[in-house]
């Protein structure tokens, strides 16, 4: 084969210590060096950028798909997968130097010889190959959250290089035991998305036996005082991981006894909140609270939502018509709410009989829910009543038929299998944002982000108070085929384009100063009382 090109992939998040040797080492063996980083707030990126390097930024969504993403962006098909705390050594350069003017493999291994606290651990872990250099068309990472492998494909060919990666481990115990934290949450965690059940057996007896084999069977001893302290790091973050999975099983078990609150906007919509509210009254599981967030409505909503008083938990909240105010009313319904868990969604939104319970189903700590709906046509949306509702006809494709409405690909969300769902939930291009109409999330979550941002109106004010809850570290997940509503169809009279470009203004500056706290939002509603 002819000499290849080489794309150097390296992944980052606040690197600044550590990005300028590990572009060094590459520099002479690849072509072209890609860092994708998750909006480091650090020197990360002028570092990167004053070396020249390709820099793009992507949203954090675990360390496998993070690194399949990253591949995708790279201009050559070779692929030279490397840690921000990595460097190639001499020997190995050279020897990808050469595999470089005569490719013969897939896939090529490297022994990793890690550096703790300065020194090199020769044992225990040594000589801990990683599959860092590929033809990324017959490979790709699993998309687990932590200790990511790669998957290869049939008939690949693979060689073992025995050269080293350096890699270059904490410097202090005390960014050791961070890290061990740090990624023994992720690990539990991917084992919870997994469901896979905790082992108090494992527990108890896989920290033991990982610092034996370490420490005894792979001459871990012979690293002195430095190498009793790893082996000992690492059958503790084994401990750490399965204390975890535990805990996030536990928690799973007390989510049954959750309070949930709906809130849902309205504004001068009494039919189609009419609709919204009989969908409410023939859930599967039915809310302990619905808070109307009225902004500033005539008498025919109130009316409307007085004849529901008999059937549903109602609150109204509302306040006088002084144009469009929907994040102030939301944040007084927020305020106004008791329940531990609230979804947020609108008068035209009419949910299926299994929206609450899939909500509650996904629902954990440490992450909002990103729901989907269906925009249904005028014709059709008005066509709907209360028995369409109540059994269910309403969501129903061959219903839906009947009506002469168009189908298409976006029909699918009315399908029910799980299956199904969890696969279109997961390759969806679509992104897990917040979104105001389906969308929820824990009341501590949004109380401590202060809730909506008022200076925001009609255009992207939901997905500003997204981007704040990933900037407090809450993480999204997407339900969108799962947790379903039909949209009833209606103008929007209050869209403008002077507005829409204000709010993505605000967002710009939310993203980039990583703004948790809007300083117009519930405290301010609070201190004006």
């Amino acid at each position: 084969m002819n000499c290849v090109k080489i794309s150097a992939v390296i992944i980052t998040l606040n690197e600044e210590k550590n990005i300028q040797e590990c572009i060094d080492s590459v520099k002479e063996v690849a072509d072209e060096i890609l860092v994708v980083d998750s909006f480091s707030t650090d020197r990360t990126e002028e570092i990167c950028k004053n070396n020249g390097v390709k820099f793009l930024q992507n949203r954090w969504e675990g360390y496998g798909r993070q690194k399949n993403w990253a591949n995708t962006q790279a201009s050559y098909d070779y692929i030279l997968s490397i840690d921000a705390d990595e460097r190639l050594s001499d020997k190995l350069k050279k020897a990808i130097l050469s595999i470089k003017k005569e490719w013969k493999y897939d896939v090529y291994s490297f022994n990793r010889l890690t550096y703790f606290y300065g020194r090199k651990i020769k044992y225990g872990f040594y000589p801990d190959r990683q599959l860092r250099l590929f033809d990324r068309r017959k490979t790709k990472w699993n998309e687990i959250m932590v200790h990511e492998k790669i998957i290869i494909n049939k008939g690949v060919k693979h060689k073992s290089i025995k050269k080293d990666i350096i890699h270059i481990s904490q410097k202090n115990i005390h960014e050791h035991i961070n890290t061990i934290n740090n990624y023994s949450t992720l690990s539990a965690q991917n084992s919870f998305n997994f469901r896979k059940k905790p082992s108090v057996f494992r527990l108890i007896f896989s920290p033991p036996f990982s610092f034996v084999k370490n420490y005894i069977f792979k001459l871990g001893f012979l690293d002195g005082i430095f190498g009793f302290i790893f082996c000992l790091n690492i059958s503790h973050s084994r401990f750490l991981k399965y204390a975890k999975r535990i805990e996030l099983y536990k928690g799973e078990k007390t989510l049954k006894n959750i309070k949930i609150g709906v809130i849902i906007s309205a504004y001068n919509q009494p039919e189609w909140l009419k609709k919204t509210l009989w969908g409410y009254c023939f859930q599967s599981r039915p809310a302990d609270e619905i808070i109307i967030a009225d902004d500033g409505s005539r008498e025919e909503t109130r009316l409307v939502i007085e004849s529901f008083k008999d059937k549903l938990p109602i609150k109204h909240i509302w306040h006088e018509d002084n144009g469009f105010r929907k994040s102030e009313i939301l944040n007084k319904a927020l305020v106004a709410s008791t329940a531990d868990y609230l979804i947020f969604s609108d008068q035209d939104c009419l949910p299926r009989a299994d929206f609450i319970e899939k909500h509650k189903r996904y629902a954990k700590k440490g992450y909002f829910l990103s729901g989907g709906a269906l925009l249904i046509p005028m014709k059709v949306s008005q066509k709907i009543e209360r028995d369409d509702i109540e059994s269910g006809r309403a969501f129903s494709l061959k219903w839906f038929r009947q009506l002469n409405m168009p189908i298409n690909f976006k029909c699918t969300k009315l399908i029910k299998n799980r299956y199904f769902c969890y696969i279109m939930n997961n390759i969806t291009p679509a992104k897990a944002t917040w979104n105001g109409g389906n969308a929820s999330g824990w009341r501590t979550d949004l109380l401590h982000v202060n809730g909506f941002n008022e200076e925001m109106q009609y255009g992207g004010q939901d997905r500003e108070f997204g981007e704040r809850l990933f900037n407090l570290g809450i993480k999204s997940k997407q339900i969108r085929y799962s947790a379903i509503l039909l949209h009833l169809d209606h103008p929007r009279p209050y869209k403008n384009k002077e507005t829409i470009t204000k709010n993505l203004t605000i967002r710009k500056n939310t993203r980039k100063n990583k703004i948790i706290k809007t300083s117009n939002g519930i405290e301010k509603l609070i201190n004006t009382r």
